[in-house]
């Protein structure tokens, strides 16, 4: 992936977010069964608050989204996606607070699972992830050494493409 090259004037005057994340906000409470849209501007506006709050800004985003349910076959719904850029040390300072908050907007709104974008990366918060568990040093570093390797393969990937 190409880096930004600014001179040092434009790098004076800018400033780097790097750290993009997005959050999928549905329109379908459990069951399948839409809400009103009331409710669902509430929902948007809560996570809107949330990221400017947390992460410093957001942009959002209308779209439909879909997923299949073995009751009921396809099912389509209006969603809105918050995307938010930080900072660094912004997004590790609130990242377990923004893990809980998944949790418990899954579990208010009535979701089978909250779907949550890092990076481009697409995750799905389900039932239990309002606790974040402890991990050991080891499984922490074995876990962040598989992402390296993921992502460095993506990389190749997207050059190959070009």
């Amino acid at each position: 992936m190409d880096t930004l090259i600014l001179t040092p004037r434009q790098n004076k005057n800018t400033f780097h977010l790097e750290v993009e994340q997005a959050v999928i906000v549905p329109s379908t409470k459990a069951k399948d069964k839409p809400i009103g849209k009331t409710e669902f501007r509430s929902r948007v506006k809560e996570v809107k608050r949330y990221l400017s709050n947390n992460f410093g800004g957001y942009t959002a985003v209308k779209g439909v989204g879909g997923y299949y349910s073995k009751g009921k076959g396809l099912i389509q719904e209006d969603v809105v996606k918050v995307v938010s850029f930080s900072e660094r040390d912004r997004y590790k300072k609130n990242k377990q607070a923004l893990i809980k908050k998944l949790g418990s907007w899954r579990k208010k709104w009535g979701q089978e699972a909250m779907g949550y974008e890092h990076e481009g990366d697409l995750y799905y918060f389900k039932k239990g992830i309002e606790k974040p568990r402890k991990i050991s040093p080891a499984t922490r570093r074995k876990l962040l050494a598989n992402l390296r390797k993921a992502r460095r393969i993506k990389a190749i990937k997207m050059r190959r493409r070009k």
